[in-house]
């Protein structure tokens, strides 16, 4: 399958839906995983399978070890998917990250103010 794309493209699964060459999801899951072997357009030579397109960048929710040695053997590049927003797990973890810091800082303050409100709580019986 990987071989009827061009050298230097980026690949991922709906692409792979649309030239006809992926049928269905995985079991209705929006989670697709590259397998290896001639399932995938890789030709058998031997006892390993190999990849005839150039420096792909495949984008999936998994990657058997077969289908990563064959796509990086032949200059590609892997990118994992984050499973329930189909973006670079990478890019959902920095997101991630932020959103999670501007929440500890919204905490901070709300802290901050509950501290102050119980202090005037605390002068206010005195």
């Amino acid at each position: 399958m990987l071989n009827s794309f061009e050298d230097n493209s980026e690949v991922d699964f709906a692409q792979l839906l649309e030239k006809g060459i992926a049928t269905k999801a995985n079991k209705s899951r929006d989670i697709f995983k590259v397998v290896g072997g001639s399932n995938f357009g890789l030709e058998e030579e031997g006892v390993g399978s190999v990849l005839k397109a150039k420096n792909l960048v495949v984008k999936a929710h998994a990657f058997t070890e077969s289908a990563r040695a064959a796509i990086e053997a032949a200059g590609g590049t892997c990118v994992v998917l984050s499973p329930t927003r189909h973006i670079p797990l990478e890019q959902a973890q920095a997101e991630k990250a932020v959103v999670v810091a501007g929440n500890l800082v919204r905490l901070k303050e709300l802290r901050a103010l509950k501290a102050k409100r119980d202090q005037a709580k605390e002068l206010a019986k005195v």
